[in-house]
């Protein structure tokens, strides 16, 4: 009870504010310096939300931003070992002051994924079709929650049109930073990405009571700020990443009913805010 009334506190705090507006969609104006769109409480619907009635795709006039395009004189780097090559691509020639792209990179060159890579081509052209609604500083976080409900059994694309603070499960703060990714009982398959060590701002990641399968990744340990990690209930395998232990803010670690094997590491000891450990 206690666990369960500290999960509600975390997805209610004030910081926090789900999104579920079932009617908004990218025909709206976009603020200017990131005071997100309107927010409600309804959280009776299911899986990725969808546009509005018009589902007619967004234009410069309708989002309020411009499009933008690389410099063509601009010197072009190759991508890192391990970093997909279309998406640098993209990245470069929708942030053409490289910052994104910096930051993708050095996110890849310390986890490299394997190409090619049939569900990350995917959502790249998912990402296409969300431009230029999906400002830069937000291009990370739109690639990871891609790619975790990509997963997702059934489901028929990633609201190309839809803010994914938007989405089911998600929670963000006023400057449109994911807080909280609640998906319990979501059918959700494959693997836990690696690219939701992107989520550099999440709280909460809450995957129970699904299909995921494979290792928990090792990028968990760059979300300094995470409070709850639950993933019982799945199938996962092989053994707790070493750097769980570096997140020094982690209170809640449920991971039982899964097919973690190993030993656990004595640095469990270092994790002074701990209250609650399930590894049975």
């Amino acid at each position: 009870r206690r666990v369960s009334e500290r999960r509600r506190r975390l997805v209610e705090s004030p910081s926090s504010q789900v999104m579920n507006d079932d009617h908004y969609s990218y025909t709206q104006e976009v603020p200017a310096h990131g005071d997100g769109p309107g927010r409600s409480e309804d959280g009776a619907s299911s899986g990725i939300l969808q546009t509005a009635d018009d589902d007619t795709p967004p234009t410069a006039a309708t989002t309020g931003q411009t499009a933008s395009f690389a410099n063509e004189d601009a010197p072009r780097a190759d991508p890192a070992p391990g970093y997909p090559a279309s998406l640098f691509q993209f990245v470069e020639q929708a942030c053409p002051d490289g910052t994104a792209a910096a930051a993708l990179r050095s996110f890849y060159d310390d986890h490299p994924v394997a190409a090619p890579d049939a569900q990350r081509e995917q959502v790249l052209v998912a990402l296409r079709a969300a431009q230029p609604a999906v400002p830069c500083p937000r291009i990370a976080q739109r690639l990871a929650l891609s790619l975790l409900y990509g997963g997702r059994t059934g489901a028929a694309g990633y609201g190309a049109h839809v803010h994914e603070c938007h989405w089911t499960g998600v929670t963000c703060d006023d400057n449109d930073h994911v807080r909280n990714v609640d998906l319990d009982d979501h059918e959700l398959t494959g693997t836990v990405p690696p690219e939701i060590g992107l989520l550099v701002e999440l709280r909460g990641l809450i995957l129970d009571g699904n299909l995921l399968t494979g290792t928990l990744p090792a990028a968990l340990g760059r979300l300094t700020h995470l409070k709850w990690l639950d993933v019982d209930y799945n199938r996962l395998t092989g053994t707790l990443p070493e750097e769980l232990w570096d997140l020094q803010q982690l209170e809640v670690l449920d991971a039982n009913d899964n097919d973690f094997t190993g030993t656990l590491s004595p640095r469990v000891g270092d994790l002074a805010r701990l209250e609650f450990l399930d590894l049975s």
